[in-house]
């Protein structure tokens, strides 16, 4: 479930942040209350152009944020596959390539008996300087020697 935000003009319940009541705010509903997530602003307006420069995955809909899973699976995307098209780029210059799924949020890299210092940790090296983290790794076949299968996970940033 997506975290619920809104805009609000009134007074907050709770001691859970500072808001003038009057004034325009975007604000989240936590255990504790409601809690402002911006400084106050004069017109509904600037809380509106706020909301959308600093949740680009929500729509409005009236007064209430409403998180819109779409638009944020293709941004996931589209950050996901400028990740593994900066990857292949630099796997080019070595003369080598991966099999590379771009996912939501992330890209995924088979190795296929690949060799634990030549592949694995050459791919390993190739996102961690391209920025990405490595989410999760699975080993999928080994038989003991320095070659094995594994489908590894880089988090695009």
């Amino acid at each position: 479930m997506a975290q619920q935000y809104f805009l609000f003009n009134g007074n907050f319940f709770g001691q859970n942040g500072t808001h003038t009541p009057g004034k325009w705010c975007v604000g989240t509903v936590e255990w504790a209350g409601a809690v402002p997530c911006s400084k106050d602003f004069d017109t509904r307006d600037e809380a509106v152009r706020y909301f959308k420069e600093n949740f680009p995955y929500y729509d409005l809909e009236g007064d209430r944020g409403v998180y819109n899973a779409e638009r944020a699976y293709l941004a996931n995307i589209a950050k996901a596959t400028e990740l593994m098209n900066r990857a292949r780029a630099k796997f080019r210059e070595f003369n080598t390539d991966y099999t590379m799924t771009p996912l939501n949020g992330f890209v995924e890299v088979e190795i296929i008996w690949g060799d634990w210092k030549h592949d694995h940790l050459f791919v390993k090296h190739i996102f961690s300087e391209l920025g990405a983290k490595e989410y999760c790794g699975t080993v999928t076949e080994e038989n003991g020697s320095d070659c094995y299968s594994a489908t590894y996970r880089f988090i695009a940033n």
